[in-house]
């Protein structure tokens, strides 16, 4: 009798456990069925697809910022949105430019690409060369542009020039003889300087040559008598006859290579003739003018 009743409780049990299970599935997928249905975990065919936004290709900006403009019609909505890069005034990512370049200057086609060839109808002392000029890039500064700064006889008198990273080449007597010329900032495309492109600048204190540069042409800087300091970059291959020559101020060459890279530059014949007694700071040690 005993072991009857004791069979029927434990039979009892199981059955209480197996309803409770099958109620506690029913309800899981009633749930999932449900979540199917209002679109929260499943496909639901009624639902509205999601909207992805789409951006312009072009750049947008002000003077901090640069972002992608959504084209939907989500208007506030922005991407990439990051501070500008800024390489001589122009951000490097976007293209905009911090100060304006200067107009007036005069150009020449080549092919699909510019030369600028003088100071055109322009009467400013600090100029900017623009990189980019009737839709065409500015590649390079021709022989004689702006030789003497001195033009129809109004003698005024260049005192900066900024140079874009769009240029590749500053020609042949460029800037010869711009006697007040005190600040050249030369962009990162430059690969030649040419020729007595800065011959006579007298008072022009110091250069910063950028990496990209390979070639310094004979009597660039020759009697530049107050450069006191300049800066080579470590793409430099050679240095024309005279490049340097009667910088008689000249203490301070800092190179941004090992003294070995500096050893193997070919250093064309008076390169350095007349300079003052100066030092080359290379990125391992120090070489003095022999």
């Amino acid at each position: 009798m005993k072991k009857g009743l004791l069979a029927m409780v434990v039979a009892l049990i199981c059955a209480m456990t197996c309803v409770f299970g099958l109620v506690a599935c029913d309800s899981g997928n009633s749930g999932n069925s449900g979540n199917n249905e209002n679109g929260n975990g499943g496909t639901d065919n009624n639902s509205p697809p999601q909207h992805t936004h789409t951006y312009s290709e072009e750049w947008s900006y002000d003077e901090t910022y640069h972002w992608h403009s959504a084209t939907c019609e989500h208007k506030n909505e922005v991407s990439d949105k990051e501070e500008h890069e800024f390489v001589n005034y122009v951000c490097t990512v976007c293209g905009y430019t911090a100060v304006e370049p200067t107009e007036g200057l005069s150009f020449r086609l080549f092919s699909s690409e510019y030369a600028v060839t003088g100071i055109g109808s322009c009467t400013d002392t600090d100029i900017i060369i623009p990189a980019v000029y009737n839709n065409l890039p500015v590649t390079s500064i021709s022989t004689n542009a702006f030789w003497n700064n001195e033009f129809d006889d109004s003698k005024f008198s260049l005192t900066s020039v900024i140079i874009p990273d769009s240029i590749t080449s500053i020609g042949i007597m460029a800037f010869c003889e711009c006697d007040e010329l005190t600040k050249v900032v030369i962009g990162n495309g430059v690969t030649i300087i040419g020729t007595s492109a800065f011959n006579q600048c007298t008072a022009l204190t110091n250069i910063t040559i950028p990496n990209s540069v390979t070639k310094i042409q004979a009597a660039a800087f020759q009697q530049c008598t107050s450069l006191a300091s300049i800066t080579i970059g470590s793409g430099i291959t050679s240095i024309g006859e005279g490049s340097f020559s009667s910088c008689r101020s000249l203490t301070n060459i800092s190179f941004n290579g090992t003294m070995e890279q500096w050893n193997a530059i070919e250093k064309n014949k008076d390169w350095d003739s007349n300079t003052g007694n100066y030092t080359v700071y290379c990125t391992d040690g120090e070489i003095t003018k022999d």
